[in-house]
Parts: structure tokens; C-alpha cells; sequence
């Protein structure tokens, strides 16, 4: 998918929504992540400020990886995204055709603080 702005072509990923009964949205995600970061005008200091935009970036760049690894897999495994109208939200939803579902949440902080995981669990439901 395409996406223009300011006459400059970009080159998107559409990741749809885990749809578990709830509405659906999608998710859009820069290809390119540095083409991404260039776009929002990211520099090395603005990505290490804890109000920067370093967790959006990387979170895409996890999307963009994940879709490639996807692309060659033996296994048919298809990328989603999760979230609810009160916005609890699972970053990447791996789900195969037998119906196992692999959450994956990105954080980009140094610390690693405890992510509630009532999402995941919403997704099974």
C-alpha cells in the first residue's frame, strides 16, 4: 500500500485487527523505519528523551520484521493487531490456521516494567 503526503510516496503495511467480536481498525506501519523517523523529524537526542518518539518507531520496525519473517515461513501464520474500545492494546497478534494465537507487546523504555497482560487474555476470549 501507498501513502502519499506533501507530493512524497511512502510505502505502508495495512495490519488489520484481531477481530474477537469487538470493532475492527487497522494499524498502519512505515516499510521503512528510517523513512518513518525522518518523517517525524527523529534525531539521536529526541529518540533518547523518555517523552520521544523511539517506542512508535521501534514498534514499527518490529511489525516491518515480523511481516518479512512471515513472508518465508513454513508455517501460515497471518499478523494482526488488538485493541478495545477502552484501549487496552496487544502491539502484534501472530495467530496460525489451528487457531494459536502469540501475543507480542514492544517496549522501548530501559526498564522493564510489569505490562499487564489482560489484553492477551481478552484476545483468547
Amino acid at each position: 500500500m501507498l501513502f502519499v503526503t506533501a507530493g512524497c510516496w511512502y510505502q505502508v503495511r495495512q495490519i488489520n485487527q484481531l477481530n474477537c467480536g469487538r470493532s475492527t481498525s487497522t494499524k498502519l506501519a512505515f516499510v521503512d523505519s528510517g523513512i518513518a523517523a525522518h518523517q517525524i523529524g527523529a534525531d539521536a537526542r529526541s529518540l533518547r528523551r523518555p517523552s520521544g518518539q523511539l517506542g512508535g518507531l521501534l514498534e514499527g520496525f518490529v511489525l516491518m520484521e515480523i511481516a518479512r519473517q512471515l513472508s518465508w515461513s513454513d508455517e501460515e501464520v497471518e499478523l494482526f493487531h488488538y485493541r478495545t474500545r477502552d484501549q487496552v492494546e496487544v502491539d502484534a497478534v501472530l495467530e496460525n490456521r489451528r487457531g494459536e494465537v502469540v501475543g507480542i507487546e514492544v517496549k522501548a523504555g530501559l526498564k522493564m516494567l510489569a505490562v499487564p497482560v489482560s489484553a492477551l487474555w481478552q484476545t483468547a476470549a
